[in-house]
């Protein structure tokens, strides 16, 4: 499958590009910085550029066959970032025929209060201004995903760690987040890249936590 990454030099959008290489992947990465790439294989390539140029991500998008957006929010860029870049991504995969999308946003961003644990409601009344704003903007960002005709999954993850992959981990659109809760990135990664194929979740939203 020819995928393309956005936000591939995050922790997240890495470990997803070690996962599809390792699955077969001919595999895109869509990157600000390059520099802060790792290292990536011979069926990879990198695309150097902006997500809030709506010409350069059609032209990156166009010849692929699937959309993995691990874009997180930046203090030090536009507040609007996600949602201004999905509407980017979503209007290329239309206007390309590329149909099938895995989004990244976060448990705190999407799901119901009933689901979160205290430690996750009291963070939404303490978080700053410039924080609210960015949750607000992937707020939005789910919105344009969830409105959207594509084949689409989002993936809202409790706290990301770096530790080893365990292989084991649950997936639901029902689990509950409580302080505790946390999935290795790796993890993260590989059921990104098997829901690729295995379309169990698709027009779906679900967490994933140990």
């Amino acid at each position: 499958m020819k995928l393309i990454v956005f936000g591939a030099s995050g922790g997240t959008g890495q470990e997803v590009l070690k996962a599809a290489l390792g699955r077969g992947h001919d595999v895109t990465a869509f990157v600000r910085r390059p520099e802060a790439l790792d290292p990536i294989g011979d069926r990879s390539r990198i695309v150097t550029g902006d997500v809030l140029d709506p010409d350069l991500v059609v032209t990156a998008i166009g010849p692929q066959q699937a959309v993995v957006s691990a874009l997180g929010p930046r203090l030090s860029a536009p507040f609007d970032t996600c949602s201004t870049g999905t509407r980017h991504i979503l209007s290329a995969m239309l206007a390309g025929n590329v149909s099938r999308l895995i989004c990244v946003t976060g448990a705190m961003i999407g799901l119901p209060a009933s689901q979160l644990g205290w430690m996750y409601r009291l963070l939404r009344w303490l978080l700053p201004p410039s924080q609210r704003r960015l949750l607000a903007d992937r707020r939005l960002q789910e919105k344009l995903i969830l409105e959207s005709p594509l084949d689409w999954t989002i993936v809202r993850p409790p706290r990301l760690t770096s530790d080893a992959a365990r292989g084991a981990y649950r997936v639901g659109e029902d689990l509950r987040m409580g302080a505790s809760a946390s999935i290795d990135r790796a993890d993260l990664a590989a059921f990104i890249v098997a829901e690729l194929d295995r379309r169990e979740f698709v027009r779906r939203a679900v967490t994933i936590r140990y």
